[in-house]
């Protein structure tokens, strides 16, 4: 919220008060349950993209060092 005050210059909360929230519950569900499963598959997506990258990257630069 405090990124919506500051990019914009009119105040947002009056109008977020007064008006009905635009979103349905079942989207908001279904889209905090999205938002839940990537941050839950955030840490293997990154252990595998360490594991990708050691593995292309060890084997040709220690064949690279013990070639030159």
């Amino acid at each position: 919220m405090n990124r919506d005050s500051s990019s914009s210059p009119t105040p947002r909360r009056r109008k977020s008060r007064s008006s009905t929230p635009r979103v349905s519950r079942e989207e908001a569900s279904s889209l905090s349950s999205q938002f839940r499963d990537l941050v839950n598959s955030l840490p293997d997506m990154f252990n595998k993209l360490l594991e990708a990258r050691f593995l292309d990257n060890s084997p040709p630069s220690g064949s690279s060092f013990n070639q030159s």
